[in-house]
């Protein structure tokens, strides 16, 4: 993928967005850690077929195998989205993906 469009990304959140630089950074951080699952698994990164929801429903399940929290899955989906957003916005896509996924933030028992 190329590295305009994770800059620009970056600048649309915090443009766009007004999220904190910390907001924006692990935005990033989760566009990276998909990009590495999509270059492991053989995607193609240089078109946008991958960006579906059955791909982001695998992509989670894999989140959870490793045992990430309800937080970053959830914020994994936020960030998928806004990047769905920013790429249909800049006219990369040129349809809006819709994807429906809810995490289930189980509560902690003792």
């Amino acid at each position: 993928m190329n590295e305009n469009i994770l800059n620009g990304f970056k600048e649309y959140l915090l443009r766009s967005k007004s999220f904190s630089d910390n907001t924006v950074e692990s935005y990033d951080r989760d566009i990276k850690k998909i990009l590495a699952y999509l270059e492991e698994g053989g995607y193609d990164l240089e078109n946008y077929n991958w960006l579906n929801e059955p791909f982001v429903i695998e992509y989670i399940d894999y989140l959870k195998d490793n045992k990430y929290s309800s937080a970053t899955l959830s914020r994994t989906i936020s960030t998928i989205h806004g990047f769905i957003d920013y790429l249909y916005e800049e006219k990369i896509i040129s349809d809006r993906i819709n994807i429906n996924i809810k995490i289930d933030k189980k509560k902690k028992t003792n």
